[in-house]
């Protein structure tokens, strides 16, 4: 069983030991066995401030909190061809952290909910998804509002030229939720 260790910086892309060493304030180490990540570490200024396990089935979640009531968890999967990141901890068998990141076929965010938790239930959430030209630049990020309507549309290539969804329709606004309808509520997580 060969093990091998990878660096990635906050966005998950991959950093080299000499850049952590030059200050980098937040990083994570990966360990990979046999090609497959197993353990990841995360740091701040240095100190380790979490360690979560990978998984592949919510079976091992199960198995791993009967013996560790305190864990976190990376649970990677696919669903409608997009490959789906949930990360989850627990304290004493109880859900206290949830995030969902969706990422599209070139491996880029385009969803990212972070949920409220407390007591084990589920209060409320955030979300952000994103929108890639065909050349992988960043054109959009959509933000919500608690119901799930879209709130804010910010040009990601133009300074000064964001646009509340509210006013999407409107004469003087030349974007329009066509093509876009994914994007229009926080709700599907995942594109259909």
């Amino acid at each position: 069983m060969s093990t091998i260790i990878k660096f990635q910086n906050e966005f998950g892309h991959e950093i080299t030991e000499q850049q952590i060493n030059n200050g980098l304030e937040y990083y994570s180490k990966v360990f990979y066995e046999n090609g497959e990540p197993k353990i990841e570490e995360t740091y701040n200024n240095g100190v380790l401030v979490n360690t979560s396990k990978y998984v592949s089935n919510e079976m091992e979640i199960v198995d791993e909190l009967s013996i560790n009531p305190n864990s976190t968890f990376d649970y990677i999967y696919n669903e409608n061809g997009f490959k789906i990141h949930e990360i989850r901890s627990y304290q004493n068998n109880v859900l206290i952290d949830k995030v969902i990141k969706v990422y599209d076929l070139n491996d880029k965010i385009i969803c990212y909910r972070d949920y409220e938790i407390e007591d084990g239930n589920i209060l409320s959430y955030v979300t952000e998804k994103k929108y890639y030209d065909e050349n992988e630049n960043l054109l959009y990020s959509f933000d919500y509002n608690e119901d799930g309507t879209c709130f804010l549309i910010s040009n990601e290539q133009e300074d000064q030229a964001d646009i509340y969804a509210w006013s999407v329709g409107e004469p003087d606004v030349s974007f329009t939720w066509v093509g876009f309808e994914y994007y229009q509520n926080a709700e599907p997580l995942i594109p259909e």
